[in-house]
């Protein structure tokens, strides 16, 4: 199979799996709203965000130094006993140092329901770690399969929690740790990983060789996170609740398209680790971040107009101060989004320090930015920061793949799609069904020429099936 093929088989696999999560997840919404005190969601939430980042600390973002080395190892028994093996041991090693961390803090100062965010500490990083293994051993339909199962379990769980127990917010921190816990026993037994853990193979060279990997990925980790919430917390601060919701309103929109990326970009660092070393490397990865580029924008306007269209139905006009700002995030997230694709084609060269070093200058300009101007343009120093400092991010990492990989983005589809996107900015902010329509049919066509090469074969594949059935 070859390798265009082969990343086609594994986005639609994983779309499988995370589509439908994300569905399931948007299903818990409602109940969370209408059941659930604004000060109870609010705790629950802030320890959520809490535990994301302690969880950069507590992995040492080994799982991805596993998925890296693993994936050029698959056959190789003997290295992938030795690699899932010491990795784990530096998993365990480091859970039982957060454990002692988490009884200090709370020895000082009350963690709200202390044992379920550790429990939740300790069966996130045990399913990442896993999931990241099935993924660098090629198993993406387990992977996929797994992710619908935890987001199943948690909708279960919360569902039968909250609803049918009442016991309040708290039903998401159980569901949280135990719909993780689910996910890695389902891995761990579907994939026999009990064969790869063999503790006289501990390694202590392969050791310090994931930790030069995945050491420079968690400042990375914590720059995303800063950039990320820093936004909110800034806004709260100095424009207070009701703008912070108008933005987390406006955020809304952007997630629908980084949901569909997100999918594609799961199988392109797979697919770009396995081609690193292959003679035709750069004729490849300039082919599919051309392609990549090329189907996100048409995606991303194609969502701009839609949004313009919808807009009263999808968000509301009590959120009408979110409309202008929507528009800016879409761009910020599709620049952003071909950070990511840059991103895949570092950590497949090992180059995780560019990949850290860059997304920490973004979140610096990010938050500079928004202290500067959030008293003189208000809201948009959000928005308006957000899109510099994905901005930032591209062209320092274009930059550094571009020293290694020849790159060749075309000229002329850069002049078309900036056409295009003025085009249909035009239409987003005169706000007439009509002339969107137009914008939408002309958008629709032009993408569809532009992404022939793509849709062509995948239309011809998807009868082909059908006739053989």
């Amino acid at each position: 199979m070859s390798r265009e093929k082969n990343l086609a088989k594994n986005t639609a696999i994983l779309a499988i799996g995370q589509l439908s999560s994300k569905i399931f997840t948007f299903l818990l919404l409602p109940v969370y709203t209408s059941l659930l005190s604004p000060d109870d969601f609010g705790t629950i939430d802030a320890l959520q965000t809490v535990i994301s980042l302690a969880l950069y600390f507590v992995t040492l973002q080994i799982e991805n130094a596993v998925f890296r080395f693993i994936i050029e190892n698959r056959t190789n028994k003997e290295n992938q006993i030795s690699y899932v093996t010491s990795a784990g041991v530096v998993l365990l090693a480091m859970a039982g140092t957060s454990t002692i961390v988490i009884g200090v803090i709370n020895s000082l100062y009350m963690i709200p329901y202390v044992i379920l965010v550790t429990l939740s500490l300790w069966t996130q990083s045990l399913y990442l770690f896993v999931s990241n293994l099935a993924r660098g051993l090629g198993k993406n339909t387990d992977y996929s399969i797994t992710s619908f199962v935890v987001t199943v379990s948690s909708l279960i769980i919360n569902i039968v929690l909250i609803v049918g127990l009442k016991i309040g917010a708290v039903a998401i921190l159980v569901a949280l740790a135990f719909s993780n816990l689910i996910g890695f026993c389902w891995l761990f037994l579907r994939l026999h990983i009990w064969q790869l853990i063999k503790f006289s193979t501990v390694n202590k060279m392969k050791i310090k060789e994931m930790l030069r990997y995945s050491l420079p990925l968690i400042p990375n980790a914590i720059s995303w996170w800063i950039a990320n919430t820093s936004d909110r917390l800034i806004i709260i601060c100095f424009l207070g609740t009701a703008f912070n919701g108008i933005y987390a309103a406006a955020n809304k929109i952007p997630t629908i398209y980084t949901t569909i990326f997100t999918v594609f970009n799961t199988a392109w660092t797979e697919s770009v680790s396995l081609a690193i070393n292959d003679s035709d490397r750069d004729t490849y990865i300039n082919s599919m971040l051309n392609s990549g580029f090329k189907l996100f924008s048409f995606i991303n306007m194609g969502i701009i107009v839609c949004v313009s269209v919808s807009f009263k139905w999808l968000i509301g006009e009590q959120y009408t101060e979110a409309y202008n700002h929507i528009f800016i995030l879409l761009v910020a997230i599709f620049i952003n989004s071909m950070c990511s694709l840059f991103g895949g084609v570092l950590g497949g060269l090992k180059n995780t320090k560019v990949i850290g070093w860059t997304t920490v200058v973004g979140a610096i300009v990010n938050a500079v930015i928004n202290f500067s101007l959030i008293q003189s343009i208000g809201l948009y120093a959000a928005s308006v920061s957000t899109l510099v400092s994905y901005l930032i991010i591209y062209i320092f990492r274009f930059s550094a793949v571009k020293k290694i990989v020849q790159i060749r983005i075309s000229k002329k589809y850069l002049l078309q799609c900036g056409a295009m996107l003025l085009l249909v900015a035009g239409g987003y902010f005169y706000r007439k069904m009509i002339i969107n329509s137009v914008v939408l049919i002309v958008l629709i066509v032009w993408g569809v020429y532009q992404n022939k090469s793509i849709l062509i074969p995948l239309l011809s594949s998807i009868k082909s099936k059908v006739i053989h059935e």
